[in-house]
């Protein structure tokens, strides 16, 4: 479903999708009560919201307003740099985030960005990616 700069998936099932540097900075994308997702934007945007999802994987860049996780489980994010994602906002959920070990004291120190952890589970992991 498309609405002005919202994006939304709904209810949807193993889907691949590249967005390359087609979002705007006004576009929001929001996906809901869906499993299997691997998305890879590689475009500065506004927002990623995330609700009642299972097996979700995010490479992204940049954010304008963060990105918020609400009662999901198996959400990966795969930032790349410059990795400005403003702020992560977790609720019950369980996420990992796969960013190259260089990194991860500075996320704990929250110099690349802030992380709002309410009743969720946050792993740090090495990239898969080199």
């Amino acid at each position: 479903m498309l609405f002005k700069n919202h994006i939304i998936f709904s209810n949807y099932k193993n889907i691949n999708l590249n967005f390359y540097e087609n979002l705007t900075k006004k576009d929001s994308v929001i996906i809901k009560n869906s499993e299997n997702i691997n998305f890879i934007i590689s475009s500065k945007f506004n927002k990623l919201v995330i609700q009642n999802c299972k097996n979700i994987i995010i490479s992204l860049t940049s954010t304008i307003s963060g990105i918020d996780i609400d009662k999901s489980s198996d959400v990966i994010l795969v930032p790349y740099y410059p990795f400005d994602l403003k702020i992560i906002q977790c609720f019950k959920s369980f996420i990992t985030l796969k960013i190259d070990d260089e990194y991860h004291d500075k996320i704990k120190k929250e110099e690349l960005f802030k992380i709002i952890n309410e009743y969720s589970y946050i792993s740090l992991e090495d990239s898969i990616v080199n």
